[in-house]
């Protein structure tokens, strides 16, 4: 029973967990329908098999057990986190989110709250539920024999990945592990690989001209445009700008787009008041990616991690730099860290004077979800600050309470009552929140004396992969659901009352704002005003982490 292949007869039993946790990756991102998602399924196998043996070779139980309970943990925790992260963003976790590791507690937590029964069951339970057994049975073999297959079949699947990912056009998923560790490795080679994805990609990122301006002709720098003609200085008082982003909201559920059950009254009242641009989109998945399209008029970073946390330091035009130029005070506001995706180091460097975040809102604050209530922030804002801050001033504030699994307890005036245990009404529920909330802000700020000088933006940074059970619409009629969010810009001194029928993205509503406000800047927008009177049809660019 020693010797021979008879070494390896309970060697199967050690490899169950790899092949679970291989299996709830392909499960939970749809990679069992692809071919290159089958050998990356297979190489994760392989790989996870390789830990789980080496740990099985310890010779005491309790050292075994140990490891592996460690082993197990993390990949729980790993293939639970994305499960989730698929679902909510439809596309795989990236590297550079190990860095997000404070908000670790509040991100474990919601995930286990957000899977269903049978991942939990399948991806949390039964792994724990078999650990004892598997770490019971050792591998005694000192034979180097399987890790030279093993180290093959390795080498050979992921060599086939490669040459049939190059030939493939569908939109491909791959196993979460592998996609997960090629990341680093890709960042070493940055100039051979993902700078050729970049510029081998659309040509939406070499835009076209702008009427009224060049090309500043700047080496190195080709999307900079300068005005043709230098204005000369107004002497009117400029406008504030109060720029709201709202967390998780998208076109779908507002009556001003089509819902039949509208969750957003404030938001449909605006829209027949201002300016409501009636085919707008995201072009990101991501809140970060979502605000670096709004504020630099530029797609967001294709291959990998945000801009934000991926060039800190990169040099490109703001809306808030511009604005602070010309005289501005600047402010960002969010109940979530000001640290997120390295939000002070960029912005901080690039116009935005003053952060007000967790740290600096009063903590007696009402807590809803992942910080301070929409409410609340709004109402501190508007009483502690807005009045104070000397005009013009540009104002970012990104609400927060509608975030994920919306199983908050939202207060009654801005709800209706509805089944907790439906996620797609808990989202309902969140977005009705928001829309109170912000018809409470306009409350408080329309008798304010800034009032008159000022233009609200509202947009949503994103949607969510959530439908109501009913939802028939196919996959390519749910990304456009996905993807498509609310632009109502509202300003009764400022802002005529008009519908915009043509397609317009995030990377526009910063040009919008210069158009508004009757500003020219040079600057590297790639975007343009959804004001100007030109007829050609544009291309909307939608970005997941890795596909178009």
């Amino acid at each position: 029973m020693e010797n021979g292949a008879v070494r390896y007869s309970k060697a199967w039993i050690i490899l169950l967990l790899p092949l679970i946790f291989t299996l709830y990756a392909a499960l939970t991102t749809n990679s069992l329908y692809y071919t290159v998602g089958l050998l990356d399924n297979l190489s994760c196998f392989i790989l996870l098999s390789f830990c789980y043996l080496s740990l099985a070779k310890l010779k005491k139980q309790t050292q075994r057990f140990l490891g592996q309970l460690l082993l197990t943990i993390c990949c729980i925790v790993f293939f639970a986190g994305n499960a989730v992260f698929y679902w909510f963003h439809r596309d795989l976790a990236y590297f550079d989110i190990l860095l997000e590791w404070r908000d670790g507690k509040e991100i474990f937590v919601d995930t286990l709250s957000a899977l269903s029964s049978a991942e939990l069951l399948l991806g949390v339970l039964l792994p724990l539920a078999l650990l004892p057994i598997v770490s019971r049975h050792p591998l005694r073999t000192s034979s180097r024999r399987p890790l030279l297959y093993g180290f093959l079949a390795l080498t050979l699947s992921l060599s086939l990945h490669a040459c049939l990912k190059s030939r493939q056009l569908l939109p491909w998923h791959t196993n979460v592990l592998i996609h997960f560790m090629r990341q680093p490795i890709k960042s070493l080679l940055w100039p051979a690989t993902v700078r050729a994805e970049l510029l081998n990609g659309p040509s939406v990122y070499s835009p076209k001209a702008r009427k009224g301006y060049k090309v500043a002709q700047v080496p190195g720098y080709p999307l900079i445009r300068e005005p043709a003609i230098k204005a000369p200085p107004e002497e009117r008082r400029r406008p504030n700008i109060v720029l709201v982003l709202m967390e998780s909201l998208r076109a779908y559920e507002c009556g001003c787009y089509g819902a039949r059950d509208s969750c957003t009254p404030t938001l449909d009242r605006l829209a027949k008041e201002g300016l409501f641009a009636e085919n707008f989109y995201a072009n990101g998945a991501q809140t970060a990616r979502a605000e670096y399209s709004i504020l630099c008029s530029q797609y967001p970073a294709f291959a990998s991690t945000p801009t934000y946390r991926k060039a800190p330091k990169l040099s490109v035009s703001t809306l808030p730099g511009i604005l602070k130029d010309a005289g501005y005070s600047t402010m960002w506001v969010c109940a979530c860290r000001k640290e997120f995706a390295e939000h002070t180091e960029f912005l901080g460097t690039r116009g935005v004077d003053t952060f007000i975040s967790a740290k600096e809102l009063p903590q007696d604050l009402e807590q809803i979800g992942w910080g301070a209530s929409d409410h609340d922030v709004f109402e501190y804002v508007t009483e502690k600050w807005l009045g104070k801050l000397k005009e013009p001033f540009f104002v970012e504030i990104l609400t927060l309470s509608n975030h994920f699994p919306w199983k908050w307890k939202y207060p009654s005036e801005g709800s209706k009552k509805r089944d907790l245990k439906e996620l797609y009404a808990g989202y309902r529920q969140g977005i009705r929140y928001t829309d109170w909330a912000i018809g409470k802000f306009l409350e408080g700020v329309r008798e304010k004396p800034y009032f008159s000088n000022t233009i609200f933006v509202f947009t949503g940074d994103h949607g969510v992969w959530v439908f109501p059970k009913s939802a028939k619409e196919l996959r390519h009629f749910k990304t456009e659901i996905f993807y498509r969010t609310p632009l109502i810009i509202y300003g009764p001194k400022f802002v005529k009352k008009e519908t915009i029928t043509k397609a317009a993205s995030h990377v526009d509503i910063a040009p919008t704002i210069l158009h508004l406000i009757g500003m020219k800047a040079r600057s590297s927008f790639v975007g343009r005003s959804i004001l100007a009177k030109d007829s050609e049809a544009r291309k909307i660019p939608m970005l997941h982490t890795y596909r178009w």
